[in-house]
């Protein structure tokens, strides 16, 4: 009986000390449960409420490289042809001519002015003249001169005529010959009239000649003017036909083409008077004007 005694006297004093035990559990949990009630519950953010900026002293974050991943698929670059360039032009470098000593040149003489007269007496030119037609004769003159020669025709020239019944002609514009050198052969057309109303003119197989005496008195004044120039040849060869045959009126030999023709109109006997004015010619010694 003992022994139980003394087992339960252990028992008993051992129960206090869980009991403080669990005080102070209690204790410890109410403390911990009273500070968990006192802190305050986190609001909820804002989230129109900008980021906090980040502070300066907190190093902002080093950018990482980042290699982009390759295409799935690739594309060749079209293969390009280089366009031509040209050359920029070079300026060339300027060479000094070498001197020369230029060589002595002989200036070209000056030609010699001469009327056909002097020409064919001076034996200058020899010179060739033949009929062509009523208002031409052809005339060729080659040069027997060392020098270059002018040859002037001056109009009141008379080619006599070398066969019977042909009319001499008269020189009514001055022409001129430009021989160059000795044996130049130069053929020029000459404008003419005749100057024998009743006559024929001389055709192309008919020679002429060349008179010493160019025309005189009034037929030499006639040509002299600057207006016998500007008339028709009907008008210019019926005012030499009234000075070298004097004819009448209405005795004029007719002008005209395969063998029609006719005499000077009223207005170009009119004409006539206004030349001889000019020329200071007197019109009442001429039947067809007095």
């Amino acid at each position: 009986m003992k022994k139980i005694f003394l087992s339960n006297k252990s028992a008993i004093a051992k129960v206090p000390i869980i009991i403080i035990i669990i005080i102070l559990l209690v204790v410890i949990i109410g403390a911990v449960a009273i500070n968990w009630n006192s802190e305050p519950t986190p609001a909820l953010l804002d989230v129109s409420t900008p980021a906090p900026e980040p502070s300066e002293t907190t190093p902002a974050p080093e950018p990482t490289e980042t290699t982009p991943e390759p295409s799935e698929t690739t594309t060749e670059p079209e293969p390009t042809t280089p366009e031509p360039t040209q050359p920029e032009p070079t300026e060339p470098t300027p060479t000094e001519p070498e001197p020369t000593t230029p060589e002595p040149t002989t200036p070209e003489p000056e030609p010699v002015e001469v009327d056909l007269s002097e020409a064919v007496t001076g034996s200058l030119v020899e010179a060739v003249i033949s009929g062509d037609s009523l208002e031409y004769v052809d005339v060729t003159l080659r040069s027997t001169s060392d020098q270059p020669l002018e040859v002037t025709v001056p109009a009141g020239t008379i080619f006599e005529a070398q066969s019977t019944g042909l009319q001499d002609m008269v020189v009514i514009e001055l022409i001129v010959f430009d021989l160059e050198s000795r044996d130049t052969v130069l053929s020029r057309s000459v404008s003419v009239a005749c100057s024998s109303m009743e006559l024929d003119a001389p055709g192309e197989d008919d020679a002429l000649v060349m008179s010493s005496i160019p025309a005189q008195g009034d037929l030499a004044a006639l040509l002299g003017i600057s207006s016998f120039g500007d008339e028709t040849f009907r008008v210019q060869q019926f005012a030499i036909w009234t000075i070298t045959d004097n004819p009448s009126r209405d005795g004029y030999v007719g002008l005209g083409y395969f063998g029609l023709g006719s005499g000077p109109s009223d207005e170009e006997i009119l004409k006539i008077r206004v030349l001889f004015e000019a020329a200071g010619i007197s019109t009442a010694k001429y039947q067809a004007l007095g």
